[in-house]
C-alpha cells in the first residue's frame, strides 16, 4: 500500500511497507531492500575433499566455519558472482560449475535467494579478500564437515542450508 526508508546506508537500506495480508489485516512490516542472489559453493577437490573457510565475524566476535560464497553484485548473473567470489575469497578458480538447489536466506526480511553450485575442476591462486574480511582456507572430508556440525563448530544458516541440499543431491557421496 505504501513505503518508505527509515534508513538508508551504501550497504544496508530498511524499508518500513504497510501492507495488506491475505486476511484483510493492515500492518507495518520491516524489510530489508536487499534482492538478488547470494550464491554459495560446495567447491570440491580431485582428493573428494571440500573447501571450507573459517572467517571472522565482528558482531559476533567469533570465528565460523562455513562454506564459501557472497552476494552476487548488481545485475551480475549468480555462476558469475560464486566464480568471482571464490577467486577473490579463497583463490580458487573453478571450471565445472552445476546448479544443484536454492534456498531464500530470511524470508521474513528479504527476498535474496540463495543458489548452490556444486564445483569442481579447480585451479589454485592467491586469494584477494576485501579488507574487511579475516579468511582461512580448508579442505576437508565430508565426515570432518558433518562431525564439525555434530560439534557445534558449524553454524552459519546459509552453509548449514547448502550443506543440507549438497547432501540430498546426486552429487553426495552419502
Amino acid at each position: 500500500m505504501s513505503s518508505k526508508i527509515i534508513l538508508n546506508h551504501p550497504r544496508l537500506k530498511v524499508v518500513e511497507d504497510t501492507v495488506k495480508l491475505p486476511s484483510g489485516k493492515k500492518t507495518d512490516y520491516l524489510r530489508f531492500e536487499k534482492s538478488g542472489t547470494a550464491p554459495t559453493a560446495i567447491v570440491e577437490n580431485e582428493e573428494k575433499k571440500f573447501l571450507v573457510v573459517r572467517e571472522y565475524f565482528y558482531v559476533t566476535n567469533e570465528w565460523f566455519f562455513l562454506l564459501p560464497g557472497g552476494y552476487a553484485e548488481g545485475e551480475e548473473e549468480s555462476e558469475v558472482g560464486i566464480r568471482r567470489e571464490l577467486e577473490e575469497e579463497t583463490g580458487v578458480e573453478v571450471g565445472e560449475l552445476n546448479l544443484i538447489g536454492s534456498f531464500y536466506s530470511d524470508i521474513r526480511r528479504c527476498s535474496v535467494q540463495v543458489p548452490v553450485f556444486w564445483a569442481k575442476k579447480l585451479f589454485e591462486n592467491d586469494p584477494k579478500p576485501d579488507d574487511e574480511e579475516q579468511i582461512e582456507k580448508y579442505w576437508m572430508s565430508e565426515e570432518e564437515i558433518d562431525q564439525l556440525i555434530k560439534e557445534d563448530k558449524f553454524r552459519n544458516s546459509f552453509s548449514l542450508a547448502a550443506w543440507a541440499v549438497f547432501k540430498c543431491s546426486k552429487f553426495s557421496a552419502s
